[in-house]
C-alpha cells in the first residue's frame, strides 16, 4: 500500500499543478509580488510588469480582512503566518482581491486558488482595518 501511495501522489499532484490554472491566465507566485531582502517595501519590476494581466494565484483570506462570514471583498496573503499571527503583513505581501458576479468567498483558513486581473498600484490604495495595498485582484474565478 505505501509503495502504491509513493506512486501515485507524486503522480496526482503533478496532474493538478498542470490543470489547475485556467486557460487564458499565467500562474503567478506571491514571491513575484514581494520586494526583495532588505529593499523597500514596495512593488518589484517584476510585480509592475504584471499590471492589467490575467493571472492565477493562490493565497489565504487575512482574517481582519473580512467582517462577515461571507463576502465579495477580501485580502489574500501567501501564507498562514502571514494572515494569523503577529503585526500586519508586509504591503506586498497583501492583495485586495474583489470577486465578480454572485461569487462570494467564504471565511477560511483553506487555501484559495483565484484567476482575474491583477492591477498594481504605484500609491498606497488604503484599505479598512491595514494600512494599505499595492496589489488589486478582479477575480473572475474562486476555488
Amino acid at each position: 500500500m505505501a509503495t502504491v501511495t509513493l506512486i501515485l501522489a507524486p503522480a496526482y499532484h503533478s496532474y493538478v499543478y498542470m490543470t489547475e490554472v485556467p486557460e487564458g491566465y499565467t500562474r503567478v507566485s506571491f514571491e513575484v509580488l514581494k520586494s526583495g531582502y532588505n529593499e523597500p517595501d514596495r512593488p518589484p519590476q517584476e510585480a509592475l510588469a504584471l499590471d492589467g494581466k490575467k493571472i492565477f494565484i493562490k493565497g489565504y483570506i487575512h482574517p481582519n480582512s473580512m467582517d462577515a462570514l461571507k463576502s465579495k471583498r477580501f485580502v489574500l496573503v501567501p501564507d498562514l503566518g502571514t494572515c494569523c499571527f503577529g503585526k500586519q503583513p508586509p504591503l506586498t505581501h497583501m492583495i485586495e482581491v474583489t470577486l465578480s458576479g454572485d461569487q462570494l468567498a467564504t471565511k477560511s483558513y483553506r487555501k484559495q486558488r483565484l484567476a482575474g486581473t491583477l492591477y498594481v498600484r504605484p500609491q498606497l490604495k488604503p484599505v479598512d482595518g491595514l494600512t494599505g495595498v499595492y496589489y488589486q485582484l478582479r477575480a473572475d474565478i474562486i476555488k
